[in-house]
């Protein structure tokens, strides 16, 4: 399940939709392609019949998630695993990374911060979001973290660039993976700014080199 927490504890992301459906798309910046499962042997006109199902429940709690997250031109993404470089976590080190990325990133965090993590490590990213005052997501299934951020990333870019900002749209990662690059890359093409911020083994060198600057957390 796909979950939003806020000052006020854990919400539901969205009221009658399928929480974890967003997780289940990759929306690019444009009313997009869904992800096509190789696994569907159901049929071609049956597996769209399904995709499109699940990209209009997506749409509708992308839409529920985001809303704090949207409407700032500054977003900060925070892959948890990643930064912590460990597959599982508990609540004493995802504590502890996001208080170095409290000290890190100062001003950057606030209402526009997204915590993602796979449900395994569900407790612990949910103790990193209140620590950051953040958005909680948990990903299901292979690179489910990075697809709810994802998300987030591309509908942030679409709302930035529906309106003329006083500034220009700042993106923040906080993963080394390079499932991020075309998001990266998409934010720079509009005159905006992308700052990585990883560790050193964990950051992918094309992920880096779409970025304007990088900062380099230290080893763990």
């Amino acid at each position: 399940m796909c979950e939003g927490i806020g000052f006020g504890g854990v919400v539901p992301a969205t009221v009658g939709v399928p929480a974890s459906s967003v997780l289940d798309v990759l929306v690019p910046g444009s009313d997009c392609d869904p992800l096509v499962s190789p696994f569907d042997s159901a049929g071609p006109m049956v597996a769209k019949s399904r995709l499109i199902a699940r990209h209009k429940l997506a749409k509708r709690a992308f839409m529920a998630v985001s809303c704090g997250l949207v409407s700032n031109e500054t977003l900060v993404l925070i892959d948890l695993e990643n930064v912590c470089g460990l597959p599982q976590l508990t609540p004493h080190i995802a504590i502890r990374a996001a208080e170095e990325l409290a000290r890190t990133l100062g001003p950057d965090l606030g209402g526009c911060t997204a915590v993602a993590a796979g449900v395994s490590n569900e407790r612990a990213a949910k103790r990193a979001a209140r620590r950051l005052g953040a958005q909680c997501l948990l990903g299901r299934g292979v690179d489910g973290a990075d697809r709810a951020l994802l998300g987030i990333g591309w509908s942030w870019l679409k709302a930035s660039t529906s309106r003329v900002p006083e500034h220009s749209p700042r993106l923040v990662l906080c993963t080394g993976d390079h499932a991020f690059c075309d998001l990266a890359y998409a934010v720079r093409s509009v005159g905006g700014d992308v700052i990585v911020c990883a560790r050193r083994r964990c950051l992918s060198k094309r992920l880096r080199a779409n970025c304007t600057g990088a900062v380099i957390l230290a080893p763990e």
